[in-house]
C-alpha cells in the first residue's frame, strides 16, 4: 500500500515538472518587442511632427504664390496700359508730323519725350515682372518638392503604424498565451498538491 502511494506521489511530481517545462517553453513577452514598439512610437511621433511642419510650409508657400500671382497680374495690367499710351502717343506723333507746323513740331518733340519715358517705365516693369516670375517658379518648385516629401512621409507613417499595430497584436497574443500557461500551471500545482495531500493522509 505504501509502495502504491509512493508511485502515485512520484507521478504527480512528474506532472508538475512537465507542466513547468511546458510553461518555460512558452514564448514570453519579448523585451525586444516592447523596445521596438517604444522606438516605433517615437518614430511615429517624429513623422507626425515633420508632416505638420511640411503642411505649414505648404500653406505658407501657397499664400506666397497667390500674392505673387496678384502682383504679376497688376504689373501686367500696368504694362498694358502704358503700352496703350505709347501706341496712342505714336499715333499722335504721326498725325502731327503730317501737319508740318512749328507748333506741331514742338508737340511732336514733347510726345516723343513722353513716349521714351513711358517706354523706360515699361522696360523697368518688364524686368520686375521677370524677376517675380522667377521667384514664383522657385516657390512652385519648392512647394512641389514639399508635397512629394509630404506624400513620402505619409506613406512611411502609414507603414510604421501598421507595423506598430502588428507588434501590439503580437505582444497582446503572447501575453494572453503566457497568462493561459500560468493559469494552467497554477491549476496543475493545485491539483498536484491536493492529490499529494490525499496520498499523504
Amino acid at each position: 500500500m505504501a509502495a502504491s502511494k509512493l508511485v502515485l506521489f512520484s507521478l504527480f511530481l512528474a506532472l508538475i515538472f512537465i507542466q513547468i517545462r511546458a510553461d518555460a517553453s512558452m514564448d514570453p513577452v519579448p523585451e525586444s518587442d516592447a523596445s521596438d514598439s517604444s522606438a516605433l512610437k517615437m518614430e511615429l511621433d517624429q513623422l507626425k511632427s515633420k508632416i505638420l511642419v511640411l503642411e505649414s510650409f505648404l500653406e505658407e508657400k501657397t499664400r506666397q504664390l497667390k500674392a505673387k500671382d496678384e502682383t504679376i497680374k497688376q504689373k501686367e495690367k500696368i504694362i498694358q496700359e502704358k503700352s496703350d499710351s505709347i501706341a496712342s502717343l505714336n499715333t499722335e506723333v504721326s498725325s502731327l508730323k503730317k501737319k508740318g507746323t512749328s507748333d506741331a513740331e514742338a508737340q511732336v518733340g514733347k510726345a516723343h519725350a513722353q513716349a521714351l519715358e513711358l517706354q523706360k517705365q515699361v522696360d523697368k516693369l518688364k524686368s520686375e515682372l521677370e524677376a517675380k516670375l522667377k521667384v514664383k517658379d522657385s516657390l512652385e518648385a519648392r512647394a512641389t518638392e514639399a508635397e512629394k516629401k509630404l506624400t513620402e512621409l505619409n506613406q512611411k507613417l502609414e507603414n510604421l503604424q501598421k507595423i506598430n499595430n502588428e507588434q501590439k497584436s503580437k505582444i497582446a497574443k503572447t501575453e494572453r498565451a503566457l497568462k493561459v500557461a500560468e493559469e494552467e500551471l497554477m491549476k496543475a500545482k493545485l491539483e498536484a498538491a491536493s492529490k499529494t495531500n490525499e496520498l499523504m493522509e
